[in-house]
C-alpha cells in the first residue's frame, strides 16, 4: 500500500499577507448590527461601512478589491 497523499498546500508557493484592522469590528466576534444589511426577512442591519486600516500590503500593490 502507497504512503499517505501528499498535502496539496505544501506544494503551493508562499503568498504574500497583509493586515486588515478596524475599530468597530474585533477578530472572532459578531460583525455588529449597525454594520450588517438587512435580509428583508425580519433582520435589520443599517448597512454602514466600518472603518479599516490597512498595513504591511505586498510591494507593488495598487488596489484591495
Amino acid at each position: 500500500m502507497p504512503g499517505e497523499a501528499p498535502l496539496p498546500y505544501d506544494h503551493l508557493p508562499e503568498v504574500a499577507t497583509f493586515t486588515v484592522e478596524s475599530d468597530e469590528i474585533a477578530d472572532g466576534q459578531e460583525i455588529p448590527l449597525a454594520h450588517t444589511a438587512g435580509s428583508g426577512v425580519g433582520r435589520p442591519g443599517d448597512n454602514v461601512s466600518p472603518s479599516l486600516r490597512w498595513s504591511g500590503a505586498p510591494e507593488g500593490t495598487k488596489s484591495f478589491v
